[in-house]
């Protein structure tokens, strides 16, 4: 039982060391970044709205074509704002530049109505290249083994 309780003493005393030199050796650097120079005036080009649909979650990746690419959740105003829970969808718009404008070009993915982990929505996308593919996270809801109807979807 001594062995045990000097082995814990031991790592405690290491932890502690090597806590104490991190922070010692954090305060002696200096954080020397300065971006305020770089901010520009914001504009309505800036600003990515629909008029009947609530955006969100937006992930920007350029393309290949040299535009770039605007992954966003967005669902209807008339579902409320909780409405993503139910009826968020992942839609596509497109730019020259990466900050705007952007035109909306397609809805890419909507919840799969069958009875899988994405059945109900397709929420907060992430675009990432790699070796050349594209790939698309996403987040989804659905009901278990649950099913229910389109009003009660919106009820919910």
């Amino acid at each position: 039982m001594k062995y045990k309780k000097n082995r814990f003493r031991i790592y405690i005393n290491l932890l502690i060391c090597l806590l104490t030199f991190v922070h010692l050796n954090a305060q002696n650097s200096s954080d020397d970044l300065s971006i305020h120079n770089e901010f520009q005036e914001l504009t309505s080009d800036n600003i990515f709205k629909t008029q009947d649909y609530f955006n969100w979650g937006a992930s920007i990746i350029k393309g290949k074509d040299g535009k770039y690419h605007l992954f966003y959740s967005r669902w209807k105003k008339k579902y409320s704002f909780y409405g993503w829970l139910t009826h968020s969808e992942i839609a596509h718009a497109t730019s020259k530049t990466p900050e705007g404008p952007w035109k909306y070009k397609e809805t890419v993915l909507k919840g799969a109505k069958a009875n899988r982990w994405d059945a109900i929505t397709a929420h907060n996308p992430k675009i990432k290249i790699f070796d050349g593919k594209y790939y698309l996270y996403y987040i989804a809801t659905n009901m278990g083994d649950k099913t229910i109807s389109k009003e009660e979807l919106i009820e919910t």
